[in-house]
C-alpha cells in the first residue's frame, strides 16, 4: 500500500514539474521591426544578422531576421511577452563591454581646480562651476570624481572638453576618457569617471574575451552577471586585478560608454577569467544583459520601423 501511495504521488509531482518547465510566459503578441545602421556594414551583414538571430532565439521561439535587400537595415519579427521598451532596448543595445583603469579621484583634482582657476579668472568671479552644480563630491582614493544631475551633465561635459585644461591631467588628454555611469535608483544621479586609454587609445580589456556571461544573483539576492572569459581574456584578466591590486586603483567595467561597476581589488590577481558585473540591475535587466553578452556586440542602430500586433 505505501509503494502504490508513493506512485500514486509521484505522477501528478512529475506532471506538474513538467508544466512548470513547458509553461512559462507566454507571447501575447508579435513585435516586427526594422533597424538601419549608421555606416555601411559591407561584408559584416550576415555576422549582425547572426547576432539578431541569438538574441532574439533567447527569447522567442517564433522569429526571423533576415537582411533587406540593397539596403542597409535588418528586419525582424517574433513572438514574445516583452514589452515595447524592453524589447526595444533588446534591438538597439550594442553589448560594447569593455575594461578600463580608473584613475582617483586625487589624480583628477587639479584638473577641476583648473576649471575653477579658468572661470574666476576671465570672469572675475569667485564660482567653482563643476562642483557648484554637482550632488557629491567623490571621496580621496575612490574612482567616483563626482555625482550631478541628468540636466547638469552637459553642462559639466562642456566644461570637461575645454581644451586651455588639458595640462593639469596626470597624462595627455587624447589618454583620459570622462565617462558617465549609470542612472542612480534611489538619487537619480550619474557618477563620473576618469578611465585610462592605452597608447592606441584602447581599454585595457576588450569584451570580445568574453565566453560565457549568466544572470545571477549576489550574496544580497540581486541581480548580477557573471562572466567567464577565454584564455586571452583571462590571462589580461589576472594581469589587470594584479595591477590593480598593487597600485589600489579600481577597474571600470563599462558597457556601450556606460560605467555600471567600478570594483576594487582586495586580494590580489583573479586567476580563471571568472567575474561579476553589479549595476543595481533589475531582475529583467540583468537577464537581458547576459543574453546580450553572449550573442556578440553589434554597431550602432537605429529603429526605423516598429509594430507591435497583440495576438488574440
Amino acid at each position: 500500500m505505501g509503494k502504490l501511495l508513493f506512485r500514486l504521488l509521484l505522477i501528478p509531482f512529475l506532471f506538474l514539474s513538467l508544466y512548470s518547465c513547458t509553461f512559462g510566459p507566454q507571447p501575447d503578441k508579435i513585435i516586427r521591426a526594422t533597424v538601419e545602421f549608421d555606416e555601411d556594414l559591407k561584408f559584416g551583414n550576415i555576422e549582425v544578422v547572426e547576432i539578431f538571430k541569438k538574441r532574439i532565439g533567447k527569447i522567442s521561439n517564433n522569429f526571423k531576421v533576415e537582411k533587406i535587400a540593397n539596403r542597409n537595415q535588418i528586419m525582424i519579427e517574433f513572438a514574445t511577452h516583452y514589452d515595447s521598451d524592453r524589447a526595444k532596448k533588446l534591438l538597439i543595445t550594442q553589448g560594447d563591454l569593455n575594461f578600463y583603469e580608473a584613475y582617483k579621484v586625487d589624480e583628477i583634482t587639479p584638473f577641476f581646480e583648473g576649471i575653477n582657476d579658468f572661470f574666476n579668472t576671465t570672469k572675475d568671479q569667485n564660482i567653482s562651476p563643476i562642483f557648484d552644480i554637482t550632488s557629491n563630491k567623490g571621496r580621496k582614493g575612490g574612482a567616483v570624481l563626482l555625482t550631478a544631475l541628468e540636466k547638469d551633465t552637459l553642462l559639466i561635459n562642456e566644461y570637461l572638453s575645454l581644451e586651455e585644461l588639458g595640462k593639469k591631467l596626470p597624462t595627455e588628454r587624447r589618454f583620459v576618457k570622462f565617462v558617465w555611469g549609470r542612472k542612480e535608483k534611489y538619487t537619480n544621479s550619474f557618477s563620473l569617471y576618469a578611465l585610462k586609454l592605452s597608447e592606441q587609445l584602447k581599454p585595457a580589456i576588450r569584451g570580445g574575451v568574453i565566453e560565457q556571461a549568466r544572470q545571477e544573483f549576489n550574496q544580497m539576492s540581486d541581480p548580477t552577471i557573471t562572466f567567464k572569459m577565454n584564455e586571452e581574456g583571462s590571462k589580461q584578466w589576472e594581469d589587470l586585478t594584479g595591477k590593480a591590486f598593487k597600485n589600489h586603483f579600481q577597474i571600470a567595467i563599462v558597457v556601450d560608454n556606460e560605467v555600471y561597476s567600478a570594483p576594487s581589488v582586495a586580494t590580489g590577481s583573479i586567476k580563471g577569467g571568472m567575474s561579476e558585473i553589479n549595476g543595481g540591475f533589475t531582475l529583467e535587466e540583468a537577464q537581458d544583459l547576459a543574453n546580450i553578452l553572449n550573442s556578440g556586440s553589434i554597431p550602432k542602430v537605429n529603429i526605423v520601423s516598429f509594430n507591435v500586433e497583440k495576438l488574440k
